[in-house]
């Protein structure tokens, strides 16, 4: 990126979707009540990982990022 630009919609959603599967990874709970919760926190991290991450990463011209969010973050 250039020096005063502005990052394209695409980075930004990028950066904001990595942002997110980081704040996911984090949440844990060991409640049986919330079995169901985390199995969809679980669904989310592995769709954005493994299908928006990559098609962001594409469409931006970018090579996979591994910023600590990914490697099975969830």
């Amino acid at each position: 990126m250039i020096a005063g630009s502005e990052p394209s919609p695409l980075a930004l959603l990028r950066d904001r979707t990595t942002d997110a599967l980081a704040d996911l990874a984090g949440l844990r709970s060991h409640d049986p009540a919330a079995a169901r919760a985390m199995r969809a926190v679980r669904l989310t991290c592995h769709t954005l990982e493994y299908f928006w991450v990559p098609a962001l990463d594409s469409a931006l011209g970018d090579g996979p990022h591994h910023d600590g969010a990914s490697e099975d973050a969830c």
